[in-house]
């Protein structure tokens, strides 16, 4: 059965959501997002169960409740450098809080002027050009909501630091077949602020489903 505090906040997240775009509307659902620990999700066993099961898998993820407004899921990593790599959320604003371990969200912004980037190297993959926006940390014993928007942070990476690291994800609309692209940068050591040519990759990241009982629409009355 889920906890009071989660039901709490995601019928909250439902109010607010249809105005993410706007900055205080976004400070609110951070603020909410930010109950969502391990014990608020009835996760308490779920990153140290995911390391335990020593899976050949990059990342876990368990969903935990999905509506058209918005979705909220727990990924886990099982590993030291297990990393989601780059992605985009098209239009999607993304809330992230550690509930487990440390983690570092790197993050590029695409650049729609192309001659701010500087001549277009010569590939056979799809390339778009975007600047490194620099690394973030998360940290689950110090935890704060990192916000990634359609602006900033629209291309991000998040890799795990510890053996054993998780986060809650909130985002606002749903997929609702929004296409996920994956994108891989050449230089493994971008310099923040500096401009580069991302190239569209396929997906390639192992990650396999962990079930936990979802909540329902009717959970929260709506």
């Amino acid at each position: 059965m889920a906890s009071q505090t989660l039901i709490s906040v995601l019928r909250r997240c439902h109010e607010l959501v249809g105005g993410v775009s706007e900055e205080a509307v976004k400070a609110v659902v951070a603020s909410e997002v930010m109950k969502l620990d391990a014990r608020a999700c009835g996760l308490e066993y779920f990153a140290n169960f995911t390391h335990a099961m020593d899976i050949p898998y990059e990342v876990i993820s368990a969903m935990i409740y999905t509506s058209k407004t918005f979705v909220c899921s727990v990924f886990a990593f099982p590993r030291i450098g297990a990393t989601l790599p780059f992605h985009d959320h098209p239009g999607i604003t993304g809330f992230v809080r550690p509930i487990a371990g440390r983690m570092a969200v790197s993050s590029f912004a695409l650049i729609t002027d192309e001659t701010e980037a500087g001549p277009r190297p010569l590939s056979h993959h799809l390339l778009r050009p975007a600047r490194f926006e620099g690394k973030r940390f998360l940290d689950a014993n110090t935890p704060s909501t990192s916000v990634l928007d359609p602006i900033n942070g629209q291309i991000h990476a998040i890799e795990s630091l510890t053996p054993v690291s998780a986060f809650v994800d909130v985002l606002a609309p749903g997929y609702d077949n929004v296409p996920c692209t994956y994108y891989a940068c050449d230089d493994p050591n971008p310099e923040p602020g500096r401009i580069y040519w991302l190239r569209v990759v396929p997906e390639t990241v192992r990650m396999a489903p962990f079930y936990v009982e979802p909540v329902e629409s009717s959970d929260l009355n709506l």
